[in-house]
């Protein structure tokens, strides 16, 4: 499976986009918690500010009906009823000032503390004996007053008054705590965050809540905010992100393009820079490396142009086989000695077979021994054998010897061949001329 090519901009660029991308959700995240907490933390302190407003407001509904019981009892008509101590008689006045205050409960008690007479519902005569307050049944909650009764510096008793906690006095203390103002029974558990108990009043408990609606919609609003802001600013990243993978990346592949260029042997290209930073001194230094390379490769084509020379002068060609494919490499000499100048023209490799064909046939099998002979002994190869390039015989003196690899093993052959036609015929004339005379070359005596 081919791995697809990813540039190095668009790596950049997705990673700086990636980065970006992950502070600004962290960012958001943050932002958001921190948002929450604080709207959380802030509704908290609402509730607690509307559970005390609304505990103040119950004492001093309590004590708003003290003063006006108070009032009452210091009137000269409540003040004549009270002095005849006439149970029906109280209980009669009971019962019209029940019904004139709106009262549940109107008791009236001896200095004792007995109940002498009452006016109102009697279910609520138990609480004649408790303290000023509010109180509660299944169904209601009510305010207590006790007023003592005093005459001449007399003790004669005291009025308790018990009034119902109506539903528009609650309405009003919703007014001004700024909360929902209410009563549960204690087995409803109160909803974290939106409900407090402010009091127990026996069977119901008084209690504060409010919606959070209100900060629902600015946790809401904000959150969108920041969405938004998140999103410019993410923009705004990859932008940034863009031009910089952009400014980075264009010295690169202009680097890259002078790379090709001088690959393809165009030692004219240059990459100017005047960044002071790490790319610019890749630039300054890819342009030395390039000089260098250029008198590197005029330095190797002087070499081998007095290689050729001395080879052609010496009649010295150069080879390497590889004994894995079979094929040879040979210098320019040696293709002209074998006659293989038109393939060098075509490919650098010559398939072993080509070569062959050049050498006379009655010396193929000694040349084709002494290089089996050199692979699997690893002895060296030198054998002079005749080669027929184009009806002319020549006589060629090969050298060579194995080459292993990394492995150990015998990777390839490399040689040298010499003609040395020239030079045998000397050899043989120098040799008939000792055997023979000069002249009449007729054999010596």
């Amino acid at each position: 499976m081919t791995t697809p090519r990813i540039s190095v901009g668009a790596r950049l660029l997705i990673l700086l986009s990636g980065m970006a991308a992950l502070a600004t959700v962290l960012m958001l995240l943050i932002q958001d918690r921190t948002l929450a907490a604080d709207l959380e933390q802030a509704a908290s302190a609402r509730l607690g500010k509307a559970a005390r407003a609304a505990s103040l407001l119950a004492s001093s509904h309590v004590d708003s009906l003290t003063r006006r019981y108070r009032a009452i009892s210091g009137t000269p008509q409540f003040r004549a009823t009270l002095e005849v101590q006439d149970v029906p008689t109280l209980t009669h006045y009971a019962e019209q000032l029940a019904s004139r205050e709106g009262a549940a409960l109107i008791a009236f008690l001896d200095a004792s503390g007995d109940l002498m007479a009452i006016g109102g519902d009697p279910n609520l005569v138990a609480w004649t004996q408790s303290k000023p307050g509010l109180r509660a049944d299944s169904t209601r909650a009510y305010a207590l007053t006790r007023i003592a009764l005093e005459a001449s510096g007399n003790a004669l008793g005291s009025l308790v008054a018990i009034e119902p906690i109506t539903d528009p006095i609650l309405a009003g203390w919703s007014n001004l705590c700024g909360a929902q103002v209410l009563l549960r029974p204690p087995q409803f558990e109160p909803q974290a965050g939106v409900e407090q108990v402010v009091s127990s009043l026996g069977d119901l408990e008084l209690r504060v809540a409010f919606s959070l609606d209100a900060e629902h919609d600015a946790l809401v609003r904000s959150r969108t905010n920041l969405l938004m802001a998140g999103g410019v600013t993410l923009g705004l990243a990859f932008l940034a992100s863009f031009f910089l993978s952009r400014s980075i990346v264009r010295p690169i592949l202009e680097i890259q393009s002078a790379t090709e260029r001088i690959a393809q042997g165009d030692f004219d290209v240059h990459t100017p820079s005047d960044r002071m930073d790490e790319i610019g001194d890749v630039a300054r230094a890819f342009d030395v490396m390039r000089d260098r390379l250029r008198g590197l490769l005029s330095e190797l084509r002087q070499s081998r142009t007095q290689l050729e020379n001395a080879q052609r002068l010496a009649r010295i060609g150069s080879w390497q086989m590889d004994l894995q494919s079979g094929e040879l490499t040979g210098s320019a000499e040696f293709r002209a000695m074998f006659g293989l100048e038109n393939e060098s023209e075509t490919s650098k490799a010559i398939p072993h077979m080509l070569v062959l064909q050049q050498i006379h046939p009655e010396d193929r099998h000694d040349f084709e021994q002494a290089i089996r002979d050199c692979i699997e002994e690893g002895t060296g190869l030198s054998l002079e054998h005749r080669l027929v390039v184009q009806d002319v015989e020549r006589i060629i003196h090969t050298q060579g010897q194995v080459i292993s690899g990394r492995d150990g093993m015998a990777g390839r052959i490399e040689g040298t061949c010499q003609d040395v036609s020239e030079r045998k015929r000397s050899e043989e004339q120098i040799r008939f001329l000792a055997y023979h005379d000069n002249l009449t070359g007729l054999g010596n005596r």
